[in-house]
Parts: C-alpha cells; structure tokens; sequence
C-alpha cells in the first residue's frame, strides 16, 4: 500500500498556507510558473524551483519521497542546509523544506509528534492584566561577565552536540542556570500548523498530566522577534492572553530562533508567582544570544545529517552496483549461482576467528563479493564447459584476477580490497597464479579469500563433479595447510563446526569424499 505524503506550508510571507499533496505518478513542482503544482508567485523563486519526485526501494519496495533541486539560482534548502545546485536526496516525514522565504514540512499519513508533548495553538480571549513589548536585542559581547561565562558553557555542550535534543537540553540548562527564570523550554512547530512540541523543558513547563503550558498569544507574535510580556509594562501596545493571569506568569519572554530563512523554533521562558529583581531585558538579550547559537548549533547537526543521508545513498548506490555487477557473474554460470555472497560470508567468518579486527573483517566480506569479478570477461563456453578445461582454455581462466583488479582499481571504496581480489589463487607454496607470489608475499586478503572460495568450490555442485561433504572439506582444507594455504588461517578455518558453516552453504548437495582442494 503507498503511503500518502503532503507537504505543509509552516512558515513565508503573511497571508500564505496550505497543504499540498505529493503525487506518485507525477514529480510535484514548486515554482512560481504558472504549471507548477505548488505555485508561490515571488521574484526570489525560480520559475520551476525545485520538486518532490516519488521512489521505490528496490530491496524493499516501499515507497519515499525525493527532494530535488532543480537547478534553482538561489537554492533549495533542507532542515536549514543548501543543497548543491541540481542535487537530489531521500527526505523523510518530519524534514523541513526552505524554497526562498517559504518553509514546508513534510508529513506522512504515519507522521507522529515530535519528543514530549504538545498543545494546540488555539486563539486565546485576550485580557489587559499583562501587556507585551517587542524589545532590541544587543549584541552578545554586551552581556554581563556572569552571563558570557554561562554563554561560553552552553556553546561548548552545544559544539558537541550531534541530535536536535542535545542542543535543545543544553540551551535549556544553561538558561535556567543563568537566569532567575524557572519554567524553560525550547518549543517546536508541531506537525500540524495548530500544534507545537516540546523538545526540552525545565519547571512548571508541564502539568501533572503532561500537558505543556505556555502562552499561545506569545508564541504566534514571537516568529520574527523576540518578544517581552510583564505586567509593569507601560509602553507595550500587545494585550497579552488570558491564560498568563491563570497561570500567574509575572513576566516571560519568548525568542524565535532562526537561521536565516530557516525558522527552527522558540525559547520560551517565564516566571510564576514571586516577582524578581533581575532586569529582564538583561536576562532576555542572554537568552537571545543562547538562541543564536541554538540556530548554529541546528544547522551545523542539519548539515552533519544531511551528509550522513548523502553517505548512506553512496554506499546504498554502490552496494546496489556491486550486487549488479555479481548477479551478472553469477548469470554466466548459473552453476555456481551464490558463489560470490557464500564466499564472502565464509571469508569474514575466517577473519572474524582468526582476530584480525572489525575494519578487516568487512574489508575480507566486501573482497569476497566482488574477488571473481574478472570473470565477467570469460566467455560462457569455458565457463560452463562440463569437461576438463583444454590448457589454453584455462590459460583464460587464470587471467580473472587480473582483469579483475584493472576493472576495480579506479573505484575508491575497493581500493584496500584490491590486493584481494589479485591474489585470491596464489598458493602458499608459490605455485599458484598470476604472479606465484609464496608466503607472507601473499596479501592477507588473498590468503583468506582464498580459502574461503576453495572451501565452497569443493562443498558446491559442478557439472562434472558433486559436491563434497563439509567434515571432508575441512579436512582438505588442514591438509592443504603449508602448501596451498596459509598454514595459521587454515587452522583456523579447519577448526570452524561443519554446523557453523552449513548454514551459509545454499543447500545440501550430493557428496564425494575430497581429493584435492579447488578454487576456480
């Protein structure tokens, strides 16, 4: 079933909303051209902008949604961050979308509340008990010893910080730590236009059923600027709600935090019952400054996620091309089907007991998958040829690990694996090919591909052979020790339980006692 996605018009200019469907039999167009299914009539936009483009994965086969720049002259933006000029990347419910000064949400039928909880941004009667001031900020250097050090303190946590939620729990402690306000949070748009989350709080933020209580009125004015509500005010033009005389907030303060276009949220902060003698535009500029670098802090964890999401799509890409690249190995020989992925798993398994570390066992899974990529060059007669090879025919053979290594040697990721791939038939012994390279001269890649593509030529059916039973197998493999393997590592892999290995083998096969220990 195809999820239905739309996205949702959460912040531009006055008087613009909406929601907009994204198709998946169409690309969803945003633009200010008169065919553009998202039409936003503004200068700054591009005539076709940027689009929303359905997929499907093809391990799974569900479906996504693709964010793509369609090579706008003043970008597209996601969750704060650029992307490079006609780039396309896998977005997800949640994601912010910035095309000029607007800013959509994407939201799917699944789409669920952000961290904590949410209230309705409802309107609120409006009482003269409190009244309200839009206040300039000053510049952070202005601050107060007392509150640069806190300031300091807070850009440190906020450095390391990799989630949205450290950066919101960091903001928050730092402002009650710095400031005589008790009740603290950093507020998110919720995923409907109505709504708003949570993500960190301190104090009375929260009533005993969870609920979050805050001023609404406040909120809706503080998107552009932050904003002062206390009840000595005499210049304030902005009545304040009813809801700060029933909370018994003496003074609060809102400020909208921003990264440029991007509208990431509020700090909200506010004190109930006593009154303070702390100055509050003081405390509200240091909160301000915290905000600014709340907005960094996002954008920077934004541009972290992006590349992470750009990492997985490469390694996504070129996992999707390798597998492409076996299955046209395992199409020239449909009798060694499954050799390449059985190979692979035996050779990490090998190095995986034998300890040689994490980074070498995927080194030694990877070289597995692709080691025999130089047959694709072999013609399918030789291949499957149900006779013992001629000695030219197997001259031909033997080129495989050469032409495998010219055909892997300029793709980045395979270039520690590359020695590999070379020297998976060398012989302990030097009589292997192509080079009849001997010992330790052996590429420790080689000597554990190698035994892992032997073990699983004499466990596999051939035309002109059946495959031979584990336990022989293994025996074979100790007996070769010091002439065809890797003395150490053939004990190693001789020692693994056949019902350890089974599993890994495609399916039970009609067995002959070993003779002789292959690899083709």
């Amino acid at each position: 079933m195809t999820q239905a996605f739309r996205i949702t018009m959460v912040d531009g200019p006055p008087g613009t909303a909406g929601e907009f469907a994204v198709h998946s039999d169409r690309p969803t167009v945003i633009g200010r051209a008169d065919d553009c299914h998202v039409q936003l009539p503004t200068l700054t936009i591009g005539r076709r902008h940027a689009a929303l483009v359905w997929s499907t994965d093809q391990g799974t086969g569900e479906g996504h949604v693709r964010l793509r720049d369609l090579d706008s002259r003043t970008g597209t933006m996601l969750n704060g961050t650029r992307l490079a000029r006609s780039a396309e990347i896998r977005i997800e419910s949640g994601d912010l979308i910035g095309v000029g000064p607007f800013q959509f949400r994407l939201d799917g039928a699944d789409n669920t509340q952000s961290p904590m909880h949410s209230i309705r941004l409802g309107e609120e009667d409006v009482s003269s008990g409190m009244l309200a001031e839009a206040i300039l900020l000053e510049h952070p250097n202005a601050l107060a010893a007392d509150y640069l050090v806190h300031l300091l303190n807070a850009t440190e946590s906020m450095s390391h910080a990799t989630d949205l939620a450290s950066v919101a729990d960091a903001a928050v402690r730092s402002l009650v730590a710095a400031t005589s306000f008790s009740n603290v949070a950093f507020l998110l748009q919720g995923n409907t236009v109505d709504r708003i989350d949570a993500l960190a709080c301190a104090g009375r933020i929260q009533d005993s059923t969870g609920a979050v209580l805050v001023s609404r009125t406040m909120l809706r004015n503080a998107r552009d600027r932050a904003y002062v509500y206390h009840r000595e005010s005499k210049n304030a033009p902005i009545l304040a709600s009813e809801s700060v005389l029933r909370m018994d907030i003496q003074e609060a303060a809102c400020i909208p935090v921003k990264t440029g276009a991007t509208f990431h949220g509020w700090l909200y902060l506010d004190r109930r019952g006593a009154s303070s003698s702390t100055n509050i535009h003081e405390a509200v500029n240091f909160a301000a400054a915290i905000g600014h670098f709340v907005g960094l802090a996002l954008s920077n964890v934004a541009r972290m996620q992006l590349q992470e999401r750009m990492d997985r799509e490469q390694r996504e890409l070129f996992s999707g091309t390798m597998r492409t690249l076996i299955e046209a190995i395992d199409a020239k020989d449909p009798y060694t089907r499954g050799h390449s992925d059985r190979v692979s798993r035996f050779a990490a398994l090998l190095a995986e007991r034998a300890g040689l570390g994490t980074p070498f066992v995927e080194q030694a899974r990877l070289c597995g998958l692709v080691h025999d990529i130089g047959k694709i060059g072999v013609p399918e007669e030789i291949l499957r040829k149900p006779t013992k090879l001629e000695v030219h025919e197997f001259a031909f053979i033997k080129q495989h690990p050469e032409r495998g290594l010219s055909m892997l040697r300029d793709i980045p990721q395979l270039r520690e694996i590359l020695p590999g791939v070379l020297d998976h038939h060398e012989r302990w012994d030097g009589q292997g090919y192509p080079n009849q390279s001997a010992g330790m001269d052996i590429s420790s890649l080689g000597r554990v591909v190698g035994i892992a593509d032997a073990f699983d030529a004499m466990t596999s059916s051939r035309l002109y052979r059946p495959a031979r039973n584990t336990a022989a197998a293994l025996d074979e493999i100790r007996g070769c020790a010091g002439t065809q393997f890797d003395p150490t590592l053939a004990e190693v892999f001789a020692s693994i339980s056949p019902e350890e290995l089974e599993p890994i083998m495609s399916h039970r096969r009609p067995v002959m006692p070993a003779t002789d220990a292959l690899g083709t």
